[in-house]
């Protein structure tokens, strides 16, 4: 998510607008279950597979139906024709996989979950909200990473404005929906989480969580690039760094308007980490030079899960160079990423 003086102004004043519209709803296949008191009324929607677009890549040496673009693949997603994926394939460096809308049975190898970062109409993503996912995937593949697991993307509701949630119970709701149905479908499987910026703080959240305790034992480890520990610390960044102080000091209150399914000042996991699965290894990447997720996020995080016994390792990356969302691509974290799970 880029974001300068310039595009933030912009983006003040068109959603300024929205907001004074009354803009139609935004999710049409999501039924709303309940409304709690938390600042007014926040929407709990209810998740379902085919809401969360998801799209599965499995590597294969027998490739399937017709070769795709990932642009195309993407459009489908983005068009609500997503099941035109089912039976095709796209080719990554030589490498095929075979594409599905279904998740996958009977696997016995390493399973990736993804959980993407914000993509949504202020985001630097191709593809917003339909098909961010399955791109956020394929851009990982491109730079050869894990690239002999199965990798499962999803979007759907998380980055809508009016849903938009950061970690809270929408985004752990959509990626329970995920997780249950694959381990469900194979037991046998080794189930990693991979998560970027909000889609980090998602999985660290649900891990946490209480109320999905003892149901992780197929979760062996979770590689977390440039998790943050709130909306509320990107929000500070953001003021700190990318605007003059008049607007740094009404940059909360926007956000409040802007993004109001999302509950302030709640709980973190920097608060209490006492819920996290002890068996869980995980690796955290940052970048010293991020202008979105600090990088003291990261070592607050570690330091908060360390302190109950959790495995941690931190990768810290001091090139000014690779932006936010883009560490996947340096070799050095690669390996770093390869030599974790190998013992995990």
């Amino acid at each position: 998510m880029k974001l300068s003086i310039k595009n933030l102004l912009i983006a003040i004043l068109i959603l300024g607008q929205s907001l004074a519209l009354s803009a139609k709803p935004v999710i049409k296949q999501l039924s709303a279950l309940n409304a709690k008191k938390a600042r007014g009324k926040r929407t709990v929607l209810q998740s379902n597979l085919d809401s969360l677009n998801p799209l599965v890549f499995q590597p294969t040496d027998s490739p399937q139906g017709k070769c795709r673009t990932i642009i195309k693949a993407c459009k489908n997603i983005e068009e609500g024709s997503f099941r035109k994926n089912e039976g095709s394939h796209v080719t990554i460096h030589n490498r095929s996989y075979n594409l599905s809308c279904q998740i996958p049975s009977g696997l016995t190898g390493t399973i990736c979950i993804f959980v993407s970062g914000y993509s949504g109409k202020f985001s630097g993503s191709l593809f917003k909200y339909k098909g961010s996912g399955a791109y956020a995937v394929f851009r990982h593949l491109r730079k050869e990473f894990m690239t002999d697991a199965t990798w499962i993307s999803f979007d759907g509701p998380v980055s809508f404005r009016k849903t938009f949630n950061f970690g809270q119970e929408l985004d752990q709701s959509c990626l329970h929906e995920i997780y249950t149905r694959t381990v469900e479908n194979n037991p046998c499987a080794r189930i990693i989480f991979v998560g970027l910026c909000k889609g980090a703080t998602t999985i660290l959240n649900y891990l946490n969580n209480p109320s999905y305790k003892d149901s992780f034992a197929p979760v062996k480890a979770i590689v977390l690039e440039s998790p943050l520990i709130s909306f509320e610390t990107c929000t500070k960044k953001i003021a700190r760094t990318k605007l003059p102080k008049p607007l740094g000091r009404i940059l909360p209150r926007f956000f409040k308007a802007a993004f109001p399914n999302y509950v302030w000042n709640q709980p973190t996991i920097h608060d209490d980490a006492s819920h996290f699965p002890g068996h869980i290894k995980t690796f955290i990447g940052c970048s010293r030079h991020d202008p979105v997720a600090p990088y003291e996020d990261s070592h607050k995080i570690a330091t908060s899960l360390e302190r109950c016994a959790i495995c941690v390792e931190l990768f810290e990356q001091h090139d000014k160079a690779i932006a936010h969302g883009h560490l996947a691509k340096v070799r050095r974290y690669q390996q770093k990423v390869v030599n974790f799970l190998a013992t995990a």
